[in-house]
């Protein structure tokens, strides 16, 4: 009754936290360097000095003998900064030229660049760091509690009673079948909720401090001994805490209101929380020499669902899935003594050639499944395999005796199209694997002239039961985080701009970072905008070009000097479109109602990774709230 996790895009785990880092570094320093930029001209413009001496929000400018170390410290940063661009500099133009030693140079370039990012972000954050080490935490929680009795008393929260009315009514509404009740009730929750906050918090956060500096109320603020940092963070922290908790109730009332809607017949089957674990998936065929080769994809059947690659029905095809890094628990003698048998679960498409009468009629295609241990399992020893069979299949536990002394496992069956199936095989599969060892398994169509389509997420292990109600909560941390990043992009935005600029410039990177527009920015990179196969269309000149001569896409261009123009104007457009998304949050991270809805637990790991790239996200943007609020006349 539950579907498989068809997940075209891997959410990101702790394993990508490096490279997630190292990517943080590189962007936020290019950022950081092109604010440094426009405040040294924005500040001689505004004849204020530079900042190299008054620092970026000029609070460097008058130091006492006892602080100078403040301005000196800024000094190192700016001056580590160019020494770095010197060494990146050098080692690319060396690294050109010295052939073979041009991997050591691409070293001190990478090293070069790499330290004047961390000295950019540095520079840029140091003023900000400076102020944060003397603000006080009583003063920053007092003005959260401030925000918190303001919004409470302005009943702004006044909205969720539209999603009390949808919980209370909605089911009249809705008429689904016993087996769908689960995942149509957690996503529409999931979806109003999402929607809800979202909207509620834009409001709140753009007009908060707009509305303040207008009606003038602010001035009691300024007037006492709190800091600009103090308030911005109290803005954002009260605003938080107030959501939260309004999400912590609504969420509970509507997991209520779901477990009531949920027929009991259908409770044991549709609501769970399956710990699973995701395996490798390639294709092998066999050549004309007998031998296994391994390929990346499987036969194309021209289906436009990528996601899936097919086999073919009674030829020597198979689909492998490898599982690595198993849970120590598997390994676990004692463990597999109290667990004779693990269960993996899948899901294929079928795409059919001919009709197929096997297994009682049109509906079955014949598949088998094989659970191999590669360090014992041999195709050599087939033979002698299935003769102990023979002779043992009136024992009871022969599949065991079997499994734990050649490593392998088979279980033939018939199966209808994208219908979800579970099969058992002994753990004693698993008692010589030790740490590191690997589990495969491997899947054959034997019904002739039929398709088998698998993607990577299409058969999985389930290795334990997680608890329903805390997955329901974890699938709620992915609303608390745009929750999170829709208040601080608000109150940093209308630090500077009025209330309308600022939801608007909230709800625009929305927009560009939902998935669908995340997918398109990423096809008009530098690497992608000319190839044919991912844009066919060219970059926005070509485009143009093409729609105003009635060229179609497939028909190649002349190749003249006006092209080759065109070609390297777009181009530069690519690096534009990249800069964008790179600015933009990866709304896709937050999003786990598909895991909540078809019963999977949530990782753990994969959900603090989203929470690091949120954090990672936001700094810059609280920094720059920091300087546009220092930058505007408030008491004036």
């Amino acid at each position: 009754m539950l579907a498989a996790l068809v997940i075209e895009t891997p959410y990101a785990s702790l394993d990508q936290l490096g490279p997630a880092l190292i990517n943080w570094l590189n962007s936020a320093g290019v950022c950081a360097m092109l604010f440094l930029l426009l405040g040294e001209i924005f500040r001689w413009l505004w004849g204020k000095g530079s900042l190299v001496f008054h620092g970026l929000a000029g609070n460097l400018g008058q130091l006492s003998p006892e602080e100078v170390w403040k301005r000196r410290s800024l000094w190192l940063w700016l001056t580590l900064i160019g020494v770095g661009l010197v060494l990146a500099l050098l080692g690319t133009v060396l690294g050109r030229g010295a052939g073979q030693g041009s991997t050591a140079w691409a070293s001190v370039a990478l090293l070069g660049w790499r330290l004047a990012a961390l000295a950019a972000i540095l520079a840029f954050a140091w003023e900000f760091i400076l102020e944060l080490l003397v603000c006080r935490a009583r003063r920053i929680w007092a003005l959260a509690r401030l925000t918190m009795l303001e919004t409470i008393r302005q009943k702004a929260l006044w909205s969720f009673a539209v999603l009390v009315l949808l919980v209370l009514v909605g089911s009249w509404f809705i008429q689904v079948e016993p087996k769908d009740q689960w995942r149509t009730y957690v996503d529409i929750l999931y979806r109003t909720l999402a929607i809800l906050m979202v909207i509620t918090a834009t409001v709140l956060a753009c007009f908060a401090l707009p509305n303040d500096i207008r009606r003038q109320t602010i001035h009691t603020q300024i007037t006492k001994p709190v800091r600009r940092l103090e308030i911005l963070l109290g803005r954002m922290l009260g605003l938080i805490v107030l959501l939260t908790v309004m999400l912590f109730i609504i969420g509970n009332l509507g997991f209520l209101y779901v477990f009531r809607e949920v027929s009991p017949m259908a409770r044991a089957a549709t609501m769970r929380a399956r710990l699973y674990q995701l395996g490798e998936l390639h294709f092998e065929e066999l050549d004309n020499e007998g031998n296994w080769q391994r390929k990346r994809t499987g036969t194309d059947v021209g289906d436009e669902f990528v996601y899936r690659s097919h086999i073919r029905g009674g030829a020597p095809q198979e689909a492998v899935w490898t599982f690595y890094r198993l849970p120590p628990f598997l390994l676990d003698k004692s463990w597999q003594e109290r667990n004779k048998r693990l269960t993996v679960e899948f899901m294929f498409d079928i795409y059919r050639m001919t009709r197929d009468y096997e297994g009682g009629g049109a509906g079955g295609v014949a598949v088998v499944l094989r659970f191999v241990n590669p360090r014992l399992w041999d195709a050599a020893l087939e033979a002698d395999y299935r003769r102990e069979a023979q002779e043992l299949r009136y024992k009871e536990d022969w599949d065991e005796i079997l499994a734990r002394k050649y490593g392998f496992y088979e279980v033939p069956l018939h199966i209808a199209d994208l219908r979800t199936y579970s099969v058992d095989f002994p753990t004693a599969i698993l008692e010589r694997l030790r740490e590191g060892g690997v589990l495969q398994v491997r899947v054959a169509c034997r019904s002739f002239g039929q398709y088998l389509g698998m993607g990577p997420n299409d058969l999985y292990l389930v290795v334990g039961e997680g608890s329903l109600y805390w997955n329901f909560l974890k699938g709620l941390v992915g609303i608390w985080a745009l929750t999170v990043m829709v208040t601080v992009l608000g109150v940093c935005f209308s630090t500077y701009v009025n209330a309308l600029a600022s939801m608007l410039l909230c709800w625009a990177l929305l927009f560009l970072g939902l998935p669908q527009v995340q997918k398109f920015l990423g096809e008009l990179g530098p690497e992608t905008i000319h190839r044919m196969d991912v844009n066919p269309g060219g970059g926005p000149l070509e485009a143009m070009y093409r729609l105003a001569r009635g060229l179609p896409m497939a028909t190649p261009l002349p190749d003249n000097w006006g092209i080759a123009l065109m070609q390297k104007i777009d181009l530069g457009y690519a690096y534009l479109f990249r800069a964008i998304s790179g600015i933009v949050p990866d709304l896709y991270q937050y999003d786990r109602t598909l895991h909540v809805a078809e019963g999977f637990s949530i990782p753990g790991g994969e959900l603090l990774m989203s929470l690091i790239l949120l954090v990672g996200y936001l700094v810059p943007y609280i920094l720059a709230g920091y300087y546009l609020l220092n930058a505007r006349e408030i008491a004036a």
